[in-house]
């Protein structure tokens, strides 16, 4: 559903900004969009009808669809033409780039949040109904791999306690997702490397271009200690 709506939200966008010459409107509507689906997701709960993440999936596929053409052509329009294909091309990688290392984030956080809240949440659920805490190893493979073959080998195991134990994973999923989108949030705290933002090429490949920096930066000191001896005179 994500993807069918985002193909088709890239289209949509995509002629919309072209027939109404408009891109901040749309970038704006598509960031709210995301926006909503991140809250949605954030505030489910094992009790969330399965529904509604097919809802959910529209709201995320129409806002990252629509960002693709829209944010393309306000970049393209805002520079100078020489440096278009640049532009597009530090766009195009920008957000791949994002994703790579969000996902790695996401990823640790998700399984060391799910490892460490299915123990606590099947033990939970299960113990008090008189299931041996020896045989918990077991249920917890058997209920996150889905072996019912294996679920009705363990010892002890009645239905009330499977259906415990699922509803313990539930709860211990919706834990792990909400972690993720708790530290998502605050991105709005990143510094930026403001200091960073210069002219200087850290590992230039080329030779010429390494060459040439290192000339322009020791002409720029230069400069600057003659502008030094010139105040104090």
């Amino acid at each position: 559903m994500f993807f069918i709506v985002g193909g088709l939200a890239t289209i949509i966008f995509g002629w919309a900004s072209t027939k109404y010459r408009i891109v901040r409107m749309p970038g704006i509507l598509c960031l709210a969009l995301i926006v909503l689906f991140n809250v949605l997701m954030a505030t489910t709960t094992p009790s969330t009808p399965e529904a509604n993440y097919w809802g959910y999936a529209v709201f995320a596929g129409l806002g990252l669809g629509g960002t693709i053409p829209t944010f393309m052509v306000a970049a393209q329009l805002t520079t100078p033409p020489e440096l278009i294909s640049l532009v597009s091309g530090l766009v195009s990688v920008a957000r791949p780039i994002g994703g790579v290392v969000g996902l790695a984030i996401n990823n640790a956080i998700f399984h060391d949040s799910l490892s460490t809240e299915l123990r606590k949440k099947i033990s939970a659920a299960v113990i008090p109904l008189g299931f041996s805490a020896s045989y918990m190893d077991a249920l917890i493979s058997a209920v996150t791999g889905g072996d019912d073959g294996a679920l009705s080998e363990i010892s002890g195991v009645t239905p009330d306690i499977i259906a415990a134990a699922q509803g313990g994973q539930m709860k211990a999923y919706g834990i792990a997702f909400r972690n993720c989108w708790i530290a998502a949030a605050f991105a709005f705290w990143a510094i930026d490397p403001r200091s960073e933002f210069k002219e200087h090429i850290d590992a230039p490949v080329e030779v010429e271009v390494a060459e040439e920096q290192k000339r322009l930066e020791a002409l720029q000191v230069e400069n600057v200690k003659d502008e030094l001896k010139g105040g104090k005179a």
